[in-house]
């Protein structure tokens, strides 16, 4: 689907019939979808519990906080998330995104299975990056975060990120 440059009509029509047996979503470069195409595919996302790969990359996700609802629904069974190239989103994204990492005892089991993240020119505000470092998952094993701009190493260890 990506690089089709989808509008949030056919997103609301098409996510809803994705096959649940999806295990590979590539919606690259859907810089026209919507708040509610977004939110419509985070609903969906709650059914394909066999998704290991999703890439949203260059999606202009940095606009009115856009991908809140799809960051929220992320399948526990998810391995690979390529958010790169989306310029600084918003507090609210990486929260949504910083709340569906993490595990919250009696609410959801987080993303245990996340091998691979790709943040690469992503840079949240310096707060919400101590939240999004403190919800990444035990099974990270690469996470990707060039252009991270005003987040030196040194100035999240300050923060207490790590």
């Amino acid at each position: 689907v990506g690089k089709c440059q989808l509008v949030n009509e056919a997103g609301l029509a098409l996510f809803p019939f994705l096959p649940v047996s999806t295990a590979r979503l590539n919606l690259e470069a859907l810089s026209q979808m919507g708040k509610e195409g977004w939110t419509s595919l985070g609903s969906r996302l709650k059914d394909l519990g066999r998704l290991k790969f999703l890439s949203v990359r260059d999606c202009r996700l940095d606009v009115n906080s856009k991908a809140t609802g799809l960051f929220s629904c992320l399948p526990a069974s998810l391995e690979h998330l390529d958010i790169r190239w989306n310029g600084r989103m918003d507090e609210e994204t990486f929260d949504a995104l910083s709340n569906a990492m993490g595990q919250q005892e009696g609410l959801h089991e987080g993303l245990p299975r996340l091998k691979t993240l790709n943040a690469n020119q992503c840079s949240p505000s310096p707060t919400a990056a101590v939240k999004f470092f403190r919800a990444l998952p035990a099974s990270l094993e690469s996470l990707g975060l060039i252009r991270w701009y005003g987040h030196g190493p040194l100035d999240l260890v300050a923060r207490g990120a790590w």
